[in-house]
């Protein structure tokens, strides 16, 4: 069977079940989807330890939250607040960055325009505990945390992707624990 033959095999095949292909198409299962949504089971569980920013208009690529220590130091925009540079209310958090459901990190996300004056002392201290060195204060966003991008395997069950996360979020842990340190040494 020659490419032509093909073509207007498939063709008419598309043409008769048109509204069943364009639906399988659209619901197709993909890996993307599949660890956003075992990222977002396992953030559920630390619901005690955590805040759930997600969804903030990034699907399943990227999920953000903050920790207590982050949440309860450098809060978020209130409403009788002045609206911030970008008006964005969420000027730091974590996230989750999911690379088309094959590559996994977690960071901190600064975004350094938007942090209000009060709290750029505190927000200094989180750079101060980085292990990354070079990072501008003239730059608009720093990654002051990093865990290492890891591969995601679709074969990876939601309890292994759970103990994945819990082994990203021990480095946060060890990260914040540094911050904590310095942070009652200076007040």
């Amino acid at each position: 069977m020659g490419d032509e033959e093909l073509r207007r095999i498939c063709a008419e095949i598309y043409a008769k079940h048109r509204q069943a292909l364009d639906l399988i198409y659209e619901n197709k299962p993909d890996n993307s989807h599949k660890l956003a949504e075992y990222i977002k089971s396992w953030l559920k569980k630390k619901k005690e330890e955590i805040q759930i920013i997600y969804p903030y208009n990034n699907g399943d690529n990227w999920i953000k939250f903050k920790s207590r220590l982050l949440a309860s130091t450098l809060p978020d925009k209130t409403d009788n607040e002045p609206e911030w540079e970008s008006g964005l209310s969420k000027y730091v958090f974590y996230e989750f960055r999911n690379t088309k459901g094959q590559k996994l990190e977690l960071y901190l996300a600064f975004n350094l325009k938007t942090i209000p004056e009060k709290y750029r002392e505190i927000s200094n201290v989180f750079m101060e505990c980085s292990d990354k060195k070079g990072m501008a204060a003239e730059q608009e966003r720093v990654f002051p945390f990093t865990t290492k991008r890891n591969d995601f395997s679709e074969y990876l069950s939601e309890e292994d992707t759970h103990i994945l996360l819990d082994e990203m979020y021990a480095e946060l842990e060890k990260y914040e624990r540094r911050v904590k340190d310095k942070l009652s040494n200076c007040g």
